[in-house]
């Protein structure tokens, strides 16, 4: 195994190294496609304060402008599209075996061997290569760029398979059972989520739509795109500045099956809900057994809880959605929105956002945090690997699983940065927890952990160095929050169920765990003592404390007295928090004992450690927020929050069958009253995705249009009303699918932003087909790049008015040509925002442009290079 194994990374290696060495080159000119070192004119000046505008250069721009044509891209009439979910069910079982060899050779310390987690690895691994490829302009990003890819790692996974075919035999036989289990896991969500989407297929509605036109938009234009960074379809002329790299991954799929975007889009969304099931499914396991993958109820039934409880229950708002149903009417929407914001604000504040995986992929935005979720699960479980590594393993065993885990560390890096710190702590502490277990040697072990640590950060940046190359940050760091705070019954309504299961899992460890370290143990005796005063004085007659047993005994008592003093002041989130938090900290050291294996003993404090970080992110949010970049602290809380769900999810699942276990010690009254708690529990954080998921598929436009997979669908029976005038979207929908079909390349397009109305129907060619507007929803696009470009944003989207509301069809060109527009739209949307600047278009028809296409409510013009000129 290690002679192939060494191949297939030194091949990997040389890949990036071309690429690498290829990219240096380009990125000093931004002469892309030329490679004429002797004709460059573009100074690296220039090219820097281009990029520092977020903008491509000229030839960029022409080289963008070129590519993507969409109905070469994708045939509706072929295999893919007559049978899109048949062929994406095919990419994705593929793109599993791709990675299957990979994670097998990494995870020899989990009971699956890494099976859970070969989708989401093989899918990366394609995308990153490729994208690296694409990036260092070796080779655009294509369908043959992924099938060369694709086709060289699964030679490399192929070669592993023969050189070790004996043990993976093996392995495949005691394991079968649970690899099923796994995959049962996998497919009965994505069929769960993808009947949903069938069932409600819309990309936009124009109240509880939300973003899906931004998603869709810069779908389109990665897969239109042959370098990278993509080029901006809200922006003409510059490139996406935003954590971009979940597209690929998306993308990847949609360019490989040739599914259009807007039908890949509901195929994506149940994808990632069951890449994240199965790899919490893999992780929960990870934590309760050491390899050996045979199929033991006491530890697969809590990792199918895990499953259950990342991704398919809610919170316990529902409950208060029922009740105020049962005073009264109620809006349809509240039984899938009003979870997700279920702490009350302060007065003026917005409300913090309080959502969870089932309404994630319940409201469909495929958003950065939608797309890092399973990857964030996945670096949880490869990470794992780590505690339950065999002692003898070989050398390149652990090489490929400290590559793989900085590639998924570093892609939560580009998918979705918020997730970056916590899981790269939650790594680098199974690191250091598995060099811990090594019985033998402990102290190199040690120092060799510390090593990986530092340079896990630094191998996840390298990974993704095109990315940080180009893109610029608006994070400035952390501002004390001064705002309301979390009440105590809100915290309980999203973290109650959890914490329940969790709490007694502590409790059931501090009362029978026979491994408990002396501080826990002294703390258990306190606590049992009916005469405390006594223990206390044969406790200062016969310990004889080391510093690490005062300080655990200072944090319990500090803890205590803090978390008293926080009640006091009426701070009850935090005194919950931090007596919670003292529990933990003093349950983590352990003794070794014969009975209880170490790696045993080192997964469950990774288990308390998992505890301990949700604590302390709940905690910090109360206090501190992302500076500049939030609203409140509403995206604060969301990103933390999704976080903790994740870790609290899979502890909790564990905890459950902790605490489960520990009730056969307890008395039935004490048995009876845990269990009807906990499914009463359970029953209230189900209400919601079966209250929710039916009141969701309703919310459509026209439930009449049927079950679908077609994103466009809607716009066939929908009308709209705006600025007092009722919109016919099946105008819109006949010329969209006009210039899917008859333009080429991906020229800017210019159409109407509806701003100040952020989520309205203006920019819907630019979401349909990703050719570039000239700007796109006025916050978000401030947000991603006003801080290269103070005003540019406002700018345009007075220019884009302007152009469609003044009479001078000269001044209007003007405009247009200014940001390069070839196309301009004139639909029922314009004529409503500025019915008497519509009527100029026919005025200069053969002069400044050409009507191109018409229906009952859209005209297409293709403006003039030249007035009077040519087309």
């Amino acid at each position: 195994m290690g002679t192939v194994a060494s191949g297939a990374l030194f091949a990997c290696a040389a890949v990036l190294f071309l690429a690498g060495s290829a990219y240096a080159r380009s990125s000093s000119t931004l002469e892309r496609a030329a490679l004429d070192w002797d004709g460059v004119r573009t100074s690296s000046n220039e090219a820097r304060r281009a990029r520092d505008e977020l903008l491509l250069s000229p030839s960029e721009i022409a080289d963008y402008r070129e590519a993507g044509t969409w109905h070469d891209l994708f045939d509706t009439s072929g295999i893919a599209g007559q049978a899109p979910v048949l062929v994406w069910m095919l990419a994705l079982i593929a793109v599993g075996l791709i990675g299957l060899p990979y994670v097998w050779v990494a995870g020899a310390g989990l009971p699956d061997r890494g099976f859970a987690f070969a989708r989401p690895v093989g899918l990366l691994l394609v995308a990153w290569l490729s994208w690296w490829l694409a990036s260092a302009e070796v080779l655009a990003f294509s369908r043959e760029t992924l099938a060369i890819v694709a086709g060289g790692l699964g030679l490399g996974g192929i070669a592993i398979v023969l050189t070790c075919r004996r043990e993976m035999l093996a392995w495949v036989r005691g394991s079968a059972r649970l690899l099923a289990v796994e995959e049962a896991v996998f497919w009965i969500l994505f069929a769960a989520f993808l009947a949903v989407r069938w069932a409600n297929p819309d990309l936009w509605h124009p109240w509880l739509g939300g973003e899906k036109p931004m998603d869709l938009a810069y779908l389109n234009a990665v897969v239109k795109s042959d370098e990278f960074p993509p080029y901006d379809p809200w922006f003409a002329g510059g490139y996406i500045n935003y954590y971009y790299f979940g597209f690929v991954l998306v993308g990847a799929l949609v360019k490989a099956t040739a599914i259009a975007p807007h039908v890949a889009y509901n195929l994506a969304v149940p994808t990632l809900a069951a890449l994240l099931g199965a790899a919490v499914f893999g992780a929960c396991l990870a934590l309760q057994a050491r390899t050996g993958g045979a199929l033991r109820a006491r530890t697969v039934v809590p990792a199918g809880l895990a499953s259950l409880f990342v991704v398919v229950i809610g919170n316990l708002g529902e409950v208060e959605v029922l009740l105020e149903r049962a005073r009264g009417p109620i809006r349809d929407d509240w039984w899938f929105w009003t979870a997700s914001r279920a702490i009350t604000p302060g007065p003026g504040e917005p409300g913090p956002i309080t959502e969870f995986p089932a309404f994630t992929y319940l409201f469909a935005d495929l958003h950065a945090h939608a797309i890092a979720l399973p990857y964030a699960a996945t670096a949880l479980g490869l990470a794992l690997a780590y505690i339950g590594a065999p002692t003898a393993e070989r050398r390149i065993a652990r090489v490929v699983r400290f590559l793989i885990l900085a590639i998924v560390v570093g892609a939560l890096w580009v998918v979705n940065t918020w997730d970056l710190p916590t899981y790269a702590a939650l790594a680098t502490v199974a690191i250091l927890l598995g060099a811990w277990a090594v019985r033998r040697r402990v102290a190199p072990a040690l120092v060799r952990a510390s090593l990986l640590a530092v340079a896990l950060p630094v191998m996840a940046y390298l990974a993704f160095f095109p990315f940080h190359d180009h893109y610029r940050s608006t994070f400035h760091g952390f501002e004390i929050w001064r705002g309301g705070r979390t009440s105590l019954g809100d915290y309980l309504t999203v973290h109650g169920f959890f914490l329940f299961l969790i709490a007694s899992a502590l409790v059931a460890d501090l009362a029978l765990a026979r491994d408990l370290g002396a501080a826990a143990r002294a703390l258990r005796l306190l606590l049992r003592s009916r005469k405390p005063r006594k223990v206390l004085e044969l406790h200062r007659a016969l310990v004889h404390p080391s510093i690490a047993y005062v300080a655990l005994i200072a944090c319990v008592v500090v803890g205590a007295l803090a978390a008293f003093a926080l009640a006091l002041v009426g701070e009850f989130v935090a005194a919950v928090i931090i007596a919670l938090l003292a529990l933990t900290v003093v349950l983590l050291p352990r003794r070794e004992r014969t009975s209880a294996p170490v790696v045993d003993q080192r997964l469950w404090q990774m288990t308390l450690v998992l505890v301990g970080c949700g604590l302390l992110i709940t905690l910090s949010v109360e206090y501190v927020v992302v500076e500049g970049i939030d609203i409140g602290r509403s995206n604060t809380v969301f990103k933390s929050y999704l976080q903790v769900w994740v870790v609290w999810g899979i502890a909790a699942a564990v905890g459950a069958r902790v605490a489960y276990e520990a009730l056969t010690h307890a008395g039935r009254r004490l048995r009876i009253a845990w269990q009807s708690a906990f499914a009463l529990l359970l029953a209230s954080t189900l209400l919601y995705p079966i209250l929710a998921t039916g009141a969701r598929i309703d919310n459509r436009f026209d439930t009449s249009v049927g079950p679908t997979l077609d994103g466009t669908a809607f716009m066939r029976k929908a009308v709209h009303r705006d600025k007092d005038r009722v919109l016919t979207l099946a105008h819109d929908l006949g010329a969209i699918r006009w210039m899917l079909d008859n333009v080429e390349g991906s020229p800017v397009v210019a159409e109407l932003n509806t701003s100040p109305t952020l989520y309205g129907w203006g920019n819907r060619f630019a979401m349909f087909t990703g050719n570039p507007a000239i700007v796109g929803w006025d916050f978000h696009q401030r947000q991603q790049r006003g801080i290269a470009m103070p005003g540019a944003i406002e700018e345009r989207i007075a220019d884009v008015q302007r152009a469609y509301r003044t009479r001078d069809p000269d001044r209007a060109y003007r405009i247009l040509r200014r940001y390069d527009a070839e196309y301009l739209v004139v639909g029922e949307l314009e004529r409503a925002y500025f019915p008497r600047g519509q009527d100029k278009w026919a005025t200069r028809v053969g002069i400044l442009w050409d009507l191109v296409y018409r229906n009952e409510g859209v005209e297409i013009y293709r403006l003039k290079t030249q007035p009077g000129a040519g087309p």
